[in-house]
């Protein structure tokens, strides 16, 4: 097991791999490196990627509001997914 968590920060090292933390101390590893959100499940900590071009331009909006010279960002929501829904019923 420890070859995979050593392959996977090798994988962060060279950019291949971006790590998640949520707050549950569980990492979670996104191979998507392009622009995008996360919708996280509260209940059971599932993530699935949301893809929302209006929010493309918050970047820009952080350096004219805040004058930092923004090198990226990061978003999530979170609720309760469509399985959990089901189960809570």
């Amino acid at each position: 097991m420890a070859t995979v968590y050593n392959n996977l920060n090798l994988f962060i090292k060279e950019g291949v791999v971006k790590e998640l933390m949520y707050g549950d101390s569980a990492s979670r590893y996104d191979f998507d490196l392009g622009q995008h959100y996360h919708a996280v499940c509260d209940v059971c900590g599932k993530v699935v990627d949301l893809y929302y071009p209006v929010l493309d331009d918050v970047e820009k909006a952080a350096e004219q509001l805040t004058g930092f010279k923004v090198r990226g960002h990061r978003m999530e929501v979170y609720g309760v997914c469509p399985d959990c829904q089901k189960k809570e019923k």
